[in-house]
């Protein structure tokens, strides 16, 4: 038994590298041991079957073996601290691999090489194959199977000794491959053998563990058709016997005869099927190995894996054991009953249960980690536009998280680590990061101009009056902070796909704090003057609707404009007002859509009545869909496993509507965001709208989310979604035409420079 010691030393035999600075990490060792585990902890939480439909205290055991691996002082005490964690799944099939001394691989025999036939004097005909590296010279192997084949129609049963000293899963293939090639699989039964079928778990998309989406992402189990075996005409049936222990490997006519109860299967070991149903050997570094089951057989009568017609006991001698399979093979009784094993389907995804601590203890927080990791691998969308390596984060971010000294640290350091994914939708909540960042802001609306905070617009009025501020005041300190140090902070961990984005969101959180506190603040007036203000924090005074006040709220929502040109401000704009504001702009000779800011699912009714043409594309859709774990083969042919969904989304019919043939221009900045770019990409499709303005935040796709310990919440971006033509538009964002962005001069002066700007282009085409 392996003793847990305190975290406190186990941090202290960490390297302290400097203790009058505070400066503590972990070896290289220890992070690449924890890194591995976390990346196998994906790899099962995904793949393995039974945590699909078994409560298994899989995660619970995880957190369990962080301080063992730790501790672990050699390869061979990193080994036994995982075998904590596969033991958890109660599963033969998914096991530690590892051996202190080299191993040499297997040799081909001496003398006669297997498979190695001879009759018994009843005529019953014994096929011994005891060293299946044998079959690695495939044409030899192939050979002596075609010879037994011809031994076969002169026996009165037939017995295969499959029993072997070592490992034999690597010799699958060549096994099913010599009795394929050969025919001898042909030879068995005179009646078609059905063999069983496989299932394994796979993806479509996340499918959110909280809350709702829009993708349609979903979780299941695949099920693959066993093979049919046609006998060689002239065949005649015989009893038929495998002689298996726990190394062994299983053609699949033994399973065909089997389920026919035409043959039986005869173990002297506990047997699975994991290597019939599928399994992937992943390297955990140091020697270790972890063979992983992947699948589970499925037999055509729904019962599951594999359950050998008669057990025999283990302490047998090989001559015992031979004599014991001779004995039920000349009973030829081969009746099963599989009634006690019916197959368990899954449910839909659970919210994961976590110890409710704020701050949980080490294995737990090394859990958070290891979730963000298997997760954004499997599953973002955008895991290739991200600019540092996520196969490194968990080395470069697990210290940080394994050493937090508190509930504040650890929530900073998953908030780091989750903001190299580098998307708009990456949002990360929990009581923690609420209170770091702040509940409520003051009735003010902030925007970052010309690298300044300018007060754009005020939820408030009244409130801004007492404090004597006014549009287009530079905020230069809050709560004695200066605003760059503050934003600079603040952007550390924000998750964005761009620069615009990350100032938006930033600028967002400049003057949040608790709710019902006062924000102290210094600002710059339009004379150059100084001056402050104490501003309460309270959402009781922020207006109240459908929306977030904008600096468009004290205009109507949609109006004509000078010189024909109608104007819809599409963050107000309601679906059951799309139709009278086409209705108000039939004779106009332009629309401006103005989308800075969020839409309310307009898009779906206003762009059917901008295209000519019904079923026009408007943007092409990619999700990954997981079919098994990302895991290199062991000859190396396979490297990279993932596969994608892709669509076509066609812009809905207008049906009777009429349609607008007028020209239409949509102004964007950074808050374009998320369904506000969708909006963009449909009317682009549906007649060349034109955007001006500036880069939009370049997140979009149908937003998922998971949970990790310390009650934390986090989601991405689900799927890759981009221009019809398959442009980017992650990232990159809408591209405007025109480029213009607002001045503080103009701010102060009241003008809307983007629209005067879009006024411009479409009485001059400049």
């Amino acid at each position: 038994m392996i003793k847990l010691f305190p975290l406190h030393l186990i941090l202290l035999c960490c390297c302290l590298q400097s203790t009058n600075a505070q400066t503590v990490s972990l070896d290289k060792t220890q992070t690449e041991r924890l890194a591995k585990m976390s990346q196998f902890w994906g790899h099962a939480h995904f793949f393995h079957p039974y945590l699909a439909y078994k409560n298994l205290p899989f995660d619970s055991a995880f957190a369990a073996a962080v301080p063992l691996v730790l501790e672990a002082k050699d390869a061979a005490a990193y080994a036994k601290a995982l075998e904590t964690l596969t033991n958890s799944l109660g599963d033969p099939a998914t096991y530690v691999e590892f051996s202190s001394s080299k191993t040499e691989e297997g040799s081909f025999s001496t003398g006669e090489r297997h498979p190695i036939a001879q009759f018994t004097a009843d005529s019953t005909l014994i096929v011994t194959l005891n060293n299946y590296h044998d079959l690695q010279d495939w044409d030899a192997a192939t050979a002596k199977c075609r010879s037994i084949a011809q031994m076969i129609p002169r026996a009165k049963a037939v017995l295969f000794d499959f029993r072997t000293n070592q490992p034999s899963g690597a010799y699958a293939w060549f096994l099913d491959n010599a009795f394929t090639s050969s025919g001898l699989r042909n030879l068995l039964s005179d009646q078609v053998l059905i063999t069983p079928g496989s299932r394994s778990r796979v993806y479509d998309g996340f499918a959110p563990e909280n809350g709702s989406t829009s993708g349609g992402y979903t979780s299941s189990f695949a099920i693959r058709d066993g093979e049919r075996i046609i006998p060689r005409r002239g065949t005649r049936s015989m009893p038929v016997v495998f002689l298996v222990n726990g190394n062994s490997l299983l053609p699949s006519v033994a399973l065909g005869l089997q389920a026919a109860g035409r043959g039986g299967i005869v173990a002297q070991e506990e047997i699975s099927d994991a290597t019939l149903a599928g399994y992937v050997s992943v390297d955990m570094g140091d020697g270790v190995k972890i063979k992983l089951r992947t699948g589970e057989l499925l037999a055509p009568d729904g019962t599951l894996g594999l359950v050998p017609n008669l057990s025999l006991p283990q302490n047998f001698s090989n001559t015992e054991g031979l004599q014991g399979a001779l004995d039920y093979l000349r009973k030829a009784n081969f009746r099963q009953n599989n009634a006690s094993n019916p197959a368990q389907m899954t449910a839909a995804p659970a919210i994961p249960v976590y110890p409710g601590k704020r701050y949980p203890d080490l294995g737990w927080r090394v859990l958070g980690a290891a979730k963000i990791w298997a997760v954004i691998h499997y599953f973002f969308a955008y895991k290739d536009l991200m600019t540092k390596e996520w196969d490194k984060a968990l080395q470069e971010h697990l210290p940080p998280i394994i050493l937090a000294a508190d509930s504040m640290a650890y929530n900073l350091a998953i908030a780091e680590m989750y903001a190299r994914i580098e998307d708009g939708h990456g949002f990360i909540n929990s009581p923690v990061l609420r209170d770091y960042f702040g509940q409520t802001s003051p009735p003010v609306i902030l925007r970052v101009i010309e690298k300044q905070a300018v007060i754009t617009a005020f939820a408030n009025d009244s409130i801004a009056r007492v404090a004597g501020l006014e549009i287009g005041d530079i905020i230069t300190h809050v709560d004695g902070e200066a605003v760059s140090t503050r934003l600079n902070r603040l952007e550390k961990y924000i998750s964005a796909a761009n620069a615009n984005w990350r100032s938006a969101t930033a600028a967002d959180r400049l003057l949040r704090g608790k709710d019902r506190s006062t924000a102290e603040i210094k600002l710059k007036g339009k004379d150059g003057r100084e001056k402050t203000a104490r501003l309460p924090r309270d959402w009781a005074l922020w207006k109240t609707g459908d929306q977030l006040p904008n600096e468009r709220s004290n205009t109507p929502v949609f109006r004509v404009l000078a010189g024909n040109i109608g104007y819809a401000d599409l963050e107000r704009l309601r679906q059951d007002q799309v139709d009278t504001m086409f209705d108000n702009f039939k004779n106009t000779k332009a629309i401006i859509f103005d989308m800075r800011g969020y839409p309310q699912g307009t898009a779906w009714t206003i762009a059917p009545r901008l295209s000519q043409k019904d079923g026009t594309p408007a943007a092409f859709f990619q999700r990954y869909s997981p079919q098994k774990p990302d895991v290199a083969s062991p000859d190396g042919d396979i490297l990279s496993t993932f596969t994608k969904t892709s669509f076509y989304q066609p812009i809905p019919p207008a049906g009777e509507k009429w349609k607008y043939k007028g020209k239409t221009v949509m102004l964007i900045d950074e808050r374009t965001m998320s369904q506000a770019e969708h909006s963009g990409l449909f009317y682009e499709a549906a007649n060349g709208t034109e955007f001006i303005g500036s880069q939009t935040s370049g997140s979009n796709g149908d937003v998922t989310s998971f949970g990790i310990p310390g009650r934390i919440w986090l989601s991405f971006s689900g799927h890759d979604v981009r221009h019809a033509d398959g442009r980017q538009l992650q990232k990159v964002g809408l591209v405007p035409k025109i480029e213009i962005r607002p001045t503080i001069a103009g701010i102060r002066a009241k003008k809307d420079e983007v629209l005067e700007r879009a006024i411009l282009y479409i009485n001059t085409k400049k």
